[in-house]
């Protein structure tokens, strides 16, 4: 079975994401913040978040483990910049 790791300021975004992967045979690991969910190894994150945004997350996440795919998501689409 595989691990996701979902990172999101909003609680109820992450029991979203939870309950919706869980019940796709996932094992579901949660993290409040980008240096928590970096301490766990990120997949899934939010992109607005206090602190340390997704895109700083991802650029973390890139250099530590290339080979990790990275989704970034956000209620606010528009706010995501293309790079």
């Amino acid at each position: 079975m595989a691990t996701v790791l979902c990172i999101d300021d909003n609680r109820n975004v992450l029991e979203l994401h939870k309950s919706l992967l869980e019940s796709n045979g996932y094992r579901v690991l949660v993290a409040l913040d980008g240096p928590s969910g970096i301490a766990l190894t990120a997949m899934v994150l939010d992109f607005n978040m206090p602190g340390m945004d997704g895109n700083e997350v991802a650029q973390v996440m890139a250099k530590e483990q290339p080979m990790l795919p990275v989704v970034i998501c956000s209620g606010y689409i528009d706010e995501i910049p293309e790079s």
